[in-house]
């Protein structure tokens, strides 16, 4: 990391140790940062040292941004399949029905304005 990726209250993980540090300040004058760790004792380290720590918020963003390409995979080859065997629907008949179920899929994921809010993007 660069100092410049590093903010006060940022949860990092020192890479030597694997201790999760809660960032407290940075000391100017001798170019380090300042962290506790879990039990509350201070941390001195550089940005190199450190990596950030991803929020639950973060992993639950992953996992949906992960699982969104499956499931519009499986929405839109399923109906498709469907009516390539039983040859019962108009193509676009079939679009409309893709295109509702994507919908109610949507409607079902949280906001991109609400996993903004919480730093999740």
């Amino acid at each position: 990391m660069k100092d410049t990726d590093i903010k006060l209250d940022m949860q990092v993980r020192h890479k030597e140790t694997g201790t999760e540090l809660l960032v407290e300040y940075y000391h100017e004058h001798d170019k380090l940062w300042v962290a506790l760790d879990e039990f509350g004792h201070d941390w001195f380290f550089e940005a190199d040292d450190v990596e950030p720590v991803k929020s639950s918020n973060h992993v639950l963003s992953d996992n949906i941004h992960n699982a969104i390409p499956n499931v519009v995979r499986e929405i839109v080859e399923g109906h498709l399949k469907s009516n390539e065997e039983l040859k019962c629907q108009h193509n676009l008949e079939i679009l409309d029905e893709i295109i509702q179920d994507l919908k109610q899929y949507q409607d079902s994921l949280p906001h991109v304005a609400d996993m903004a809010i919480v730093g999740a993007l």
